[in-house]
């Protein structure tokens, strides 16, 4: 087994025959290590296979630019062969090498000829041509002012607010310690406790800035040297005039007046701070991106969102669902050993950029800042409401995302939870279920958008409910509903010298928007939430079930809504609904 600290230096995970196999490095020329490592059909692989070819980048400046041109031969087989699911990946990709990239060729050939591939999918359907529109506005900024995409970056997350810009980003990570291993809250104290001072940043800045629009006429130290003589204050001028520098440049139409405008400006800057002209000697290293800043909330109980608690590993396995990018690059870290993707990396002997050595941070933490950057668009979570009551009188209202299980489903979960323990009690099927007798009430939701009662009572075994939406299209109140499932129990055999057993059951599915069950002889039964392990309710005698809507919807017809005898339209009302915004990298797929 190797380690993460020689992942890149002895393997490179790449496509052979639709396969991933482990070839050594040395036996690969770089021009050979093509976009299509990152595009393979292996689950787990996906977000390394990313990761090293990004550390494999990083060995030579060079190598930025070879991995662009393989990024756009790829994207144009994708816009010939129509592969949708290639499109957002491949934007994203460029965005990011790009983003890292020391210097881009001062002619600016790599960024117009990516603008002509990426513009031919303006014409595709969402989300494809929202996320090349993004990457346009990019790369048409980055022709006129070079670097200023790493210059905004890195302002919002270390808080440098300048006359041109003063947003600023945070970003909070919460975590429960009774669900997530002891290695991956280490690294996330490890990610909270990476400061870096506003002054390392700020010459960061003004290095990287003179690097992405001069090339290397300038040697980073003259320049670092440079700015380690002023105050604060003067360093915090000199910042603003370079950002303003920029942004004043990206302004301007003409790409050769707008890179006259900052090259002219940096100069004069530069003669301003002293910094003695070019000798003639191509400057050698490069600047890398400063950590991100984020803040980690470690909470001693289960998190809650609004007041309402949610299980983040089902949201990662819905948003999985919706936007594959954020399956390979974020779902699939959990199918990853922990102790691998929380091992401290080691320094690369030919990684040439300034600092690069030194606090490198794990696999998993560079994968999550990863996603903190490159996740821009939102994706719209349905959540539901279950009203419970249970055995003493107590009544509580919990929130899930995806399922809710009643019953001997529910049970079976809660002793599996138990571990090494559940075998003292073991684990019986839907045969040997001790039937629940219930009262089911709901609203069934018909092909022709309109919803009827049905009332009823049952012997069931288990009553399962599961989100019936799986895109963006059916995000709405015509559709946005339930699949009830209830296993009844049509015949038991009941013994005195054996245990009972279910000789006969059936399963009914039906398509609700709304559920009420209530044991009945003094019944009652065990609730599970999203399938969450620790969001199990023992004792429950009465749970009720439906769409969550927005507080202040006072105006819609499902304010006080109650179950009538009578069928009734539904109406729209997708914008009363209560959703969870979650992040993802090209948003829900169509």
């Amino acid at each position: 087994m190797y380690t993460t600290g020689d992942l890149f230096t002895r393997y490179h995970v790449y496509l052979r025959y639709k396969a991933c196999t482990f070839v050594p490095v040395s036996q690969l020329g770089f021009s050979c290590v093509y976009v299509y490592a990152c595009l393979c059909v292996c689950a787990a692989g996906w977000c390394m296979n990313r990761w090293s070819l990004e550390e494999l980048v990083k060995r030579d400046p060079e190598n930025f630019l070879i991995l662009l041109q393989q990024i756009l031969r790829k994207a144009r087989e994708v816009q010939q062969e129509c592969h949708y699911e290639l499109v957002a990946p491949l934007a994203l990709m460029f965005e990011s090498t790009l983003l890292q990239m020391p210097l881009c060729p001062s002619d600016g050939e790599i960024l117009t000829e990516a603008c002509e591939v990426f513009h031919d999918f303006l014409a595709w359907p969402e989300p494809y041509c929202s996320v090349c529109r993004n990457l346009l506005s990019t790369l048409h900024q980055e022709l006129r002012a070079p670097g200023i995409s790493y210059h905004r970056l890195v302002r919002e997350e270390q808080g440098l607010a300048t006359s041109s810009q003063r947003s600023k980003i945070t970003t909070v990570l919460l975590m429960n310690p009774a669900e997530v291993p002891a290695e991956v809250l280490s690294v996330a104290e490890q990610l909270s406790g990476a400061e870096v001072s506003q002054r390392e940043s700020s010459i960061t800045l003004i290095k990287h800035s003179y690097q992405a629009v001069l090339g290397t006429k300038y040697p980073l130290q003259t320049i670092s040297d440079a700015l380690q003589c002023l105050s604060d204050d003067e360093l915090a001028q000199i910042l603003s005039s370079v950002s303003d520098l920029l942004e004043s440049a990206a302004a301007i139409t003409d790409i050769a007046k707008a890179r006259e405008h900052v090259k002219g400006g940096l100069e004069a800057l530069r003669e301003k701070l002293g910094i003695p002209a070019s000798n003639g000697k191509a400057s050698d290293g490069t600047v890398s991106l400063p950590t991100y800043k984020t803040l980690v909330l470690i909470c001693q109980q289960d998190l809650s969102v609004n007041g309402m608690e949610d299980s983040t590993n089902d949201i990662a396995n819905l948003l999985g669902m919706l936007d594959p990018w954020y399956e390979r690059n974020t779902l699939s870290l959990l199918e990853l050993p922990v102790n691998v993707v929380c091992q401290q990396t080691s320094k690369i002997d030919s990684d040439l950029s300034e600092g690069a050595g030194e606090g490198r941070l794990p696999i998993f933490a560079d994968l999550v800042l990863y996603y903190c950057r490159h996740a821009a668009r939102p994706a719209l979570i349905q959540l539901y409401q279950a009203e419970l009551t249970l055995a003493g009188g107590e009544r509580r209202t919990e929130v899930f995302v995806h399922s809710l299980e009643l019953g001997h489903t529910a049970g079976t979960r809660a002793i599996k939870a138990m571990g090494a323990a559940s075998k003292r009690f073991g684990i019986d099927g839907d045969r040997e279920a001790v039937p629940l007798s219930l009262e089911v009430t709901y609203n069934q939701i018909h092909i022709s958008g309109r919803s009827q009662k049905t009332r009823t009572e049952k012997s069931c075994t288990s009553i399962n409910l599961l989100k019936a939406c799986r895109n963006l299209e059916e995000l709405d109140s015509k559709m946005e509903c339930l699949h009830l499932t209830m296993t009844e129990v049509l015949k038991r055999q009941n013994s005195k010298s054996k245990k009972g057993y279910n000789q006969q059951l059936t399963t009914t599915q039906v398509k609700v928007d709304k559920v009420q069950v209530s044991g009945t002889c003094n019944t009652n039964f065990a609730v599970c939430l999203d399938q969450d392990e620790k969001k199990i309710l023992q004792s429950v005698t009465r749970c009720e079930v439906s769409v969550c809507y927005k507080p202040d919807s006072s105006t819609d017809w499902t304010k006080g809504r109650v179950f009538s005898s009578q069928t009734q339209p539904l109406q729209s009302t997708f914008c009363s609904l209560l959703c969870l915004p979650v992040a993802t990298f090209s948003g829900p797929q169509p």
